[in-house]
């Protein structure tokens, strides 16, 4: 049985003033009547002894049986595209989300793709079972509230989209492909929290609203489990493919200078974390000491001058309009 080791574990799991109804006063400043007088907000510690325990303890739901029969069938070496998509096709809904992300502006077909025989020609089986892996974690963390749902398609999907966009200008040795699973994925640790913690959630987003900082200082500031490896616990869990895991593992501002140039992956993990970053950048409102070190950052690692990182920027706040557009399609 393996422990979970987070950042700041100690102070995570030592704290005495975590019990099971623990007083949060970063949380209560935040809360605030119409007299601006505090509420109090109490929430429990997030108790972590192993994972085993921990995923025992939450009762996460097994993925859906297509991703087996898909998987079996692309180990096939007969295999054909009629049965790829007579088999996904036996789950309308499913199919219906694959054509609005195949249709999308991530792979900005030419025409539009209406029949699924002929999206799979387009992109391959191993890219459609990509799209369909994806969209069976996201459907299996069920998430009731569809308004934040939509957020988190915005947010990874927005990430998805500067993910290509960083690589196919900085590291065009690097298979796009491999990139939609792990960027729309990045994120689930979110997810995670949205089904199991939603309070706590709520809270890491309140304070990394009114401190205009990154959802993970937030999380440290509260001492909160790092989303970050919630998503890699789910990860192992589900035995997600190694891109996915590690587009959990990296994606955080913390987590760049842990990245070394002699590392094979060390591309396809800039690029997640820098693209994670640049949504965060161009779509949140961030204390400029923050943004500050994000632009060195990401101009010193690519190389641009002021003015070609403002034009980098630019291009990506224009891909919002396809974001929108795209998200709609899906509520």
């Amino acid at each position: 049985m393996q422990l979970i080791k987070f950042p700041d574990t100690k102070s995570l799991f030592s704290n005495k003033k975590l019990t099971n109804n623990c007083h949060l006063p970063i949380v209560d400043e935040l809360y605030h009547n119409e007299k601006h007088k505090a509420t109090e907000v109490n929430l429990p510690p997030i108790q972590i002894d192993s994972e085993e325990q921990f995923l025992q303890h939450h009762k996460l739901p097994v993925l859906p049986e297509i991703i087996q029969k898909l998987q079996k069938k692309i180990q096939d070496e007969d295999i054909n595209i009629t049965e790829i998509s007579e088999l996904v096709q036996s789950d309308p809904a499913l199919s219906a989300q694959i054509l609005k992300i195949v249709n999308s502006a991530y792979y900005s077909l030419k025409r539009e793709v209406h029949n699924l025989k002929i999206a799979i020609a387009f992109l391959g089986i191993n890219e459609i079972h990509r799209i369909i892996l994806s969209l069976s974690v996201i459907n299996t963390l069920s998430v009731d509230d569809k308004s934040i749902l939509k957020g988190y398609w915005y947010a990874s999907y927005y990430t998805a989209i500067i993910a290509r966009t960083l690589a196919t200008r900085f590291a065009r040795l690097l298979d796009p492909e491999e990139l939609w699973s792990a960027a729309l994925l990045h994120d689930i640790g979110s997810l995670f929290y949205l089904k199991f913690y939603p309070k706590h959630f709520k809270a890491i987003n309140i304070v990394a609203d009114k401190r205009k900082i990154l959802p993970e200082e937030a999380e440290k500031l509260l001492e909160f489990p790092a989303s970050s490896w919630l998503g890699v616990m789910l990860s192992e869990h589900w035995r997600l493919p190694a891109n996915v895991r590690m587009a959990c593992e990296f994606h955080t501002l913390d987590k760049l200078d842990e990245i070394r140039d002699d590392d094979p992956h060390s591309d396809f993990k800039r690029v997640i974390t820098f693209a994670r970053l640049c949504a965060d950048f161009t779509n949140s409102e961030l204390k400029p000491e923050t943004r500050e070190v994000i632009s060195q950052k990401l101009m010193e690692h690519f190389g641009l001058d002021n003015e070609e990182f403002l034009l980098l920027v630019g291009e990506i706040r224009e891909r919002q309009e396809d974001v929108d557009r795209f998200v709609k399609t899906l509520f």
